[in-house]
């Protein structure tokens, strides 16, 4: 009889010897969880920028808008950065009011466009921020990090998890005295923890901003239950 005491690991890996309700028709076999972790510097960016105009007819303050947003398209390329990673992720029309003496008071059409900039070469990110400030942009910021080569390290976190699943079982299995046999049950999840920093700007730079892009962090969970051979 196994002393009630006997903790080799953490309550996260178990040795059971009954019916589980983890999943249908389990049966007696061992139990673990394995975590594998890979650390990445992130190698792209991407930002949002937005024009807003406002004029008391709607036309003249779209075709303003229009006029800002070709410069910043234009300032976009002319760096090299290809059309396919400049999308528009906002455009809005409404008309404005403000509250003066009990009543609203019409002012005026906003017109709101805004797009979504991946950068490739992380390094120019901060020049990037200056450009579309003088090409026009009212708004800057949101930006974000990425890697470009995320499914190949989540294969590696998910090959580590595995690995360290299976050491967990035949450790146990060898501390209470059982052949570790075949893989019953795999059950996979995922979490994928940022630690980089996300940065706002405004048409107020009298420089490129200094942004550090940080690290990524991608985790990869497995549950597996292994049998015990006879």
């Amino acid at each position: 009889m196994f002393n009630k005491k006997f903790h080799p690991f953490s309550p996260l890996v178990f040795l059971i010897f009954s019916f589980s309700s983890w999943g249908q028709n389990m049966e007696n076999g061992i139990v673990v969880r394995g975590v594998g972790e890979v650390e990445i510097d992130n190698s792209t960016a991407s930002i949002n920028a937005s024009v807003t105009t406002v004029n008391s007819e709607a036309g003249t303050a779209l075709n303003q808008n229009n006029n800002i947003m070709n410069n910043i398209m234009t300032a976009l390329l002319s760096v090299g950065i290809d059309s396919n990673d400049i999308n528009t992720n906002q455009f809005n029309i409404h008309p404005k009011y403000r509250w003066a003496d009990g009543s609203y008071v019409f002012e005026g059409y906003t017109v709101t466009n805004g797009v979504k900039v991946k950068i490739n070469q992380i390094s120019t990110l901060g020049d990037t921020i200056d450009l579309l400030v003088d090409a026009g942009a009212t708004k800057v910021g949101s930006v974000g990090f990425s890697s470009a080569d995320l499914e190949a390290i989540r294969a590696e976190a998910l090959q580590k998890a595995i690995t360290d699943a299976k050491n967990k079982a035949q450790l146990l299995a060898t501390a209470t005295g059982v052949v570790l046999g075949e893989a019953a049950y795999i059950n996979l999840s995922s979490n994928h923890t940022y630690s980089s920093p996300e940065s706002h700007a405004t048409n107020a730079l009298s420089s490129a901003p200094p942004i550090s892009p940080g690290t990524k962090t991608i985790t990869e969970t497995v549950s597996i239950r292994y049998e015990i051979s006879n």
